[in-house]
């Protein structure tokens, strides 16, 4: 049986800020933002995509 070594380091801990709950409406109102963002940027890909250029 090999003998093994174990070390455990903690190199520093700092104590957590005090977190600020969301409240439901706040949480709601941020996920649906992040929703709609995420809609219209695929939607101006593919609007960016789909373009036809025209040189004259």
């Amino acid at each position: 049986m090999a003998d093994g070594v174990r070390v455990f380091v903690l190199c520093g801990r700092d104590a957590p800020e005090t977190a600020t709950q969301e409240s439901f409406d706040e949480v709601m109102s941020r996920l649906e933002d992040e929703r709609t963002n995420k809609r219209a940027r695929l939607y101006l890909r593919d609007l960016r995509r789909d373009a036809i250029i025209e040189y004259n």
